[in-house]
């Protein structure tokens, strides 16, 4: 996804017609690119801590996780969605139980 954004934003020739697909992101122009690279370059930074079976992977990725859930269901709650708010929900606490049982995969080992 990196790969992608970055040949995106410096690409002038034919991918240029990609960023039309989505509007949102042609009508706020840079602020939309520079928060896509962020996002890219914090998912590479948990898939790379998690590869690595790294406690620091893990709490990245929960939190990028948990983010993004938190994001929806106050979109949710915002435009009065109450099926997409019924859907967040029943994923938060399926995360929440998974996230607890994986956790001991990646607590701290001694050296």
């Amino acid at each position: 996804m990196c790969a992608a954004t970055a040949v995106m934003i410096y690409w002038s020739g034919a991918l240029h017609s990609i960023w039309r697909l989505v509007p949102a992101i042609a009508t706020m122009g840079t602020e939309a690119v520079s928060w896509l690279v962020l996002v890219s370059l914090a998912c590479f930074v948990a898939a790379f801590g998690l590869w690595r079976f790294s406690n620091w992977g893990f709490l990245a990725a929960s939190m990028l996780l948990m983010l993004g859930l938190i994001a929806n269901f106050w979109r949710a709650v915002a435009t009065a969605d109450w099926g997409r708010l019924s859907i967040v929900v029943t994923l938060g606490v399926l995360v929440a139980f998974y996230l607890r049982s994986r956790a001991s995969l990646f607590a701290h080992r001694g050296p």
